[in-house]
């Protein structure tokens, strides 16, 4: 015959209550860029709904960073590259370093709303990426009746002052060809940066056959990727967009070339 089973949980029910204040959050200063290594301010303010502002309530915040890639606007800029969210290890191991995946919390602290029905902080921004980052600022405020309210903010911050930008007309040329490639350098808000001397390594893949051995004492032939140097010049970039800096680079030896620009 058939066996009887019986299981049974336990859940809390609350009634509903609507809400009864409301919170804003405002990162960065919206009238400038926000620049990496200067401190991202953010302020909260908390008031009822009836209009009287919160006074001594406690709060949480929470700073998440997230990698950004900058782009334009400008029909200008169409085609152009400004961003790589990979790095080029040349020093001693040759290889590509990524941190693309990653978010990163930077902070996660508590405080209190002021007799203003207001809260302040400065953030350090040391980006944790190779790229600029998408800052979060996330607030939990908490009145005396235990009900939270979370809002949150989020706002760029540029690794650098201006982004140096390419575009190739082709990614693949014969030996006898030269790559063509334009160069520009804008700020954060798309306008054209002035005399930036700019610094271009070309970097050939050359591939070596490395024999290894295993932790069980048997050898292997394993192949490894190096980025040798393999021309490297000097340039400076105008602010005219509509005239930008023209470069032809000679290869003269076939392979796959990785190139670097630094400012």
């Amino acid at each position: 015959g058939y066996q009887s089973s019986s299981f049974y949980f336990s859940f809390l029910g609350e009634a509903y209550r609507p809400r009864e204040f409301e919170v804003t959050v405002h990162a960065g200063d919206p009238r400038k860029p926000n620049i990496g290594e200067q401190a991202l301010n953010f302020k909260v303010k908390a008031q009822y709904l009836h209009g009287g502002l919160m006074t001594n309530a406690p709060l949480k915040y929470r700073v998440d960073a997230y990698p950004y890639t900058f782009t334009s606007n400008n029909p200008k800029l169409k085609g152009f590259t400004f961003s790589n969210e990979k790095w080029l290890e040349t020093s001693g191991t040759s290889r590509f370093l990524d941190k693309s995946n990653h978010a990163m919390i930077l902070a996660n602290q508590k405080g209190r709303i002021n007799k203003k029905g207001a809260f302040e902080a400065n953030i350090p921004t040391k980006i944790p990426f190779y790229t600029s980052a998408k800052y979060k600022v996330s607030v939990e405020v908490e009145d005396r009746n235990n009900q939270s309210v979370v809002s949150s903010s989020s706002t760029i911050v540029h690794k650098g002052e201006f982004y140096i930008g390419y575009k190739m007309k082709k990614y693949f040329v014969s030996q006898d060809e030269p790559l063509e490639l334009k160069l520009v350098c804008v700020s954060p808000e798309s306008e054209g940066v002035d005399m930036v001397p700019v610094d271009i390594k070309i970097y050939r893949v050359e591939h070596s056959n490395v024999r290894h051995q295993s932790i069980d004492g048997t050898f292997r032939w394993n192949t490894e990727r190096k980025y040798v140097l393999f021309d490297e010049r000097y340039t400076r970039v105008s602010s005219y967009l509509d005239d930008p800096k023209e470069l032809k680079l000679r290869m003269r030896k076939p392979g796959t070339y990785i190139i670097t620009f630094k400012a």
